[in-house]
């Protein structure tokens, strides 16, 4: 999935999952959808998992953090962190500004554009820019933003 240099993110089906496809055509990508049943909404932390389309396959998950309103913590496959992201602003594991959205725009800590998002009917498109096309960590903080908003 994030070898795309764009993806659709689709509105919540009946399910409440999203799924991610390509934007020309629609060939799936992958799915995030909630984990947790109803003891993780009780207890205010549902994990939003992001999959691969082929056998599904974790890519990345994304929890709400219990001391930062509105913050959100990314985490790889493997559980460790890389990153948070809040309101449109993007934070590395360390806690260094990553990118901070600006109307259509995902801009970098040093003022290069990482990736545009825009709303369509279908959803929400995010496109990388070159500027990341060989980083997945950002890739993932990016989309976990996108899903955030």
């Amino acid at each position: 999935m994030l070898e795309s240099p764009s993806l659709l993110v689709r509105p919540p089906d009946a399910a409440a999952a999203r799924a991610i496809v390509e934007p020309q055509g629609g060939a799936p990508l992958g799915v995030a959808r909630r984990r947790g049943g109803w003891w993780g909404c009780w207890l205010g932390r549902p994990v939003l998992e992001v999959r691969e389309h082929e056998d599904e396959p974790l890519l990345f998950t994304v929890r709400r953090l219990w001391l930062w309103p509105g913050g959100r913590e990314v985490r790889d496959a493997d559980g460790r962190p890389l990153g948070t992201v809040r309101a449109g602003r993007v934070w590395d594991r360390f806690g260094r500004p990553l990118a901070c959205r600006a109307g259509e725009a995902f801009g970098g800590a040093d003022g290069r554009v990482l990736a545009l998002l825009r709303r369509e009917p279908d959803g929400v498109r995010l496109t990388f820019t070159p500027e990341v096309e060989a980083d997945p960590l950002v890739k993932m903080l990016l989309l976990a933003s996108a899903l955030d908003g």
